[in-house]
């Protein structure tokens, strides 16, 4: 089992390049194929004394369980990236477990095996919680500049909205539901035991529409909008005052 997903692994880089192709703006895609391809050529270099002391220090089995690991965290993110791309695009009763597996290029029943069901799949990929637990970590004080330089922080580094990308996605009437119960128990939800003073509930949810409307207003005008060419403090300092007033509850 090992030794099969070790040889699964390298099935990566192709899938990662196709991804690149969908998820990226067009001026990004070249740099970012060129540094996964360049992967190839760095773990070849790093591999083989690593492999040495492993395998000096421990066993040879040692070595083909990491790298079984390692190919198995690579096919769970590329699963992840293409479901999450698939449940954005099409409604909830079109997207297929055997659709998700033909854009990722594995089998079905690898899918099957590691989430179970396409309502499994589905709750894995309108998961809030990361992206709620990073926003809402700052101090009360100092919440109001958090929420901002966290939100553009993470848009940077997920190449995307943390909170858009399952807010607005297609699907039918029960899809939409189970969204806003996710959103709201696992975003809304968060400020609302933070707040003091009046209306807690209310204030929460004004809350979680700035954040949405920040990261609509800057999605809206990418790649060429001066907002995402503006320093994050700066578009703190424009963008907390608001913000501000809905925390302190003035």
């Amino acid at each position: 089992m090992s030794a099969a997903l070790q040889g699964a692994a390298p099935a990566v880089i192709p899938l990662g390049i196709s991804i690149i192709r969908d998820e990226l703006p067009a001026e990004r895609v070249l740099s970012s194929i060129a540094l996964m391809s360049s992967t190839l050529g760095i773990g070849a270099a790093i591999g083989l004394p690593v492999a040495a002391v492993v395998i000096e220090n421990f066993d040879w089995h040692t070595m083909f369980r990491a790298s079984a690991a390692l190919g198995l965290l690579d096919l769970v993110l590329v699963l992840w990236s293409a479901a999450r791309r698939a449940f954005a695009l099409r409604p909830y009763a079109e997207v297929t477990m055997r659709g998700i597996a033909a854009d990722a290029g594995v089998s079905p029943s690898l899918i099957v095996k590691r989430f179970g069901s396409k309502e499994a799949l589905f709750n894995t990929v309108a998961d809030f919680r990361p992206a709620a637990d990073a926003l809402f970590a700052g101090p009360p004080e100092a919440l109001g500049r958090h929420l901002v330089l966290t939100m553009v922080r993470l848009r940077d580094r997920l190449r995307g909205d943390p909170l858009l990308r399952g807010v607005f996605s297609l699907g039918n009437d029960d899809e939409r539901t189970l969204l806003r119960e996710h959103f709201r128990e696992q975003v809304t939800d968060r400020p609302a035991a933070l707040l003091t003073g009046p209306d807690p509930q209310v204030r929460a949810e004004l809350i979680a529409g700035q954040l949405l409307r920040l990261g609509a207003t800057l999605s809206l005008h990418r790649p060429d909008g001066v907002g995402g060419r503006t320093p994050p403090d700066r578009l703190a300092d424009l963008y907390v005052p608001g913000l501000r007033r809905l925390i302190d509850g003035d």
